[in-house]
């Protein structure tokens, strides 16, 4: 666990998250999720910290689409890799970011 007076940088929580989770779905406590993620262009400033803190760099700032308001997007540039962690979210200060992780509906009788 990260001490909170321990200095980290992005790439020790990057490394701690996904080998966090690489861990538990090793161990089988429960496989690793799938997940969207939609970001509100209205909301969205460009300020980077989603992209920053995606353990699975899912989310890129490609630099030619803006928003309304003329602020760089972020864009879900690769979905393939999403894990719906949620910390794209999180980090978010402008709330642009909802999280969806898909779950597999456990049939009846199983």
């Amino acid at each position: 666990m990260l001490d909170s007076a321990q200095h980290t940088t992005n790439n020790d929580l990057n490394r701690y998250t996904v080998g966090f989770l690489r861990e538990t779905a090793e161990r089988g406590e429960r496989p690793l999720s799938r997940g969207e993620i939609t970001i509100n262009e209205k909301l969205c400033k460009g300020c980077g910290y989603c992209v920053r803190f995606c353990p699975q760099s899912c989310i890129a700032i490609p630099g030619d689409r803006f928003s309304p308001q003329g602020y760089l997007l972020a864009v879900f540039a690769e979905p393939d890799k999403c894990n719906a962690c949620g910390i794209c979210g999180w980090m978010c200060p402008e709330f642009a970011i909802d999280v969806y992780r898909y779950v597999e509906a456990e049939t009846p009788g199983a």
